[in-house]
């Protein structure tokens, strides 16, 4: 039995994952393609800051909540 469409499909839903994880982070989608390079661009799409949706304010990676607006960051 060939795994090589298994793993391609694997590969996929991979990227799209990382894409809607730099979304929900306040980046463009584009960033997800790093979290593909290695353990090195993951670690860079997780302590980048982020960016609120609502107002586009910049916050420390571990934050929660938007000081300017009050809006749930993403985790």
């Amino acid at each position: 039995m060939d795994s090589a469409p298994l793993t391609l499909l694997g590969v996929v839903l991979c990227i799209i994952a990382l894409v809607y994880y730099a979304k929900m982070r306040g980046r463009s989608g584009a960033w997800g393609i790093v979290g593909l390079a290695t353990c090195i661009g993951l670690a860079l799409l997780y302590f980048l800051p982020k960016h609120c949706l609502n107002c586009e304010a910049k916050h420390s990676y571990r934050s929660k909540g938007c000081n300017r607006c009050g809006a749930p960051l993403g985790s």
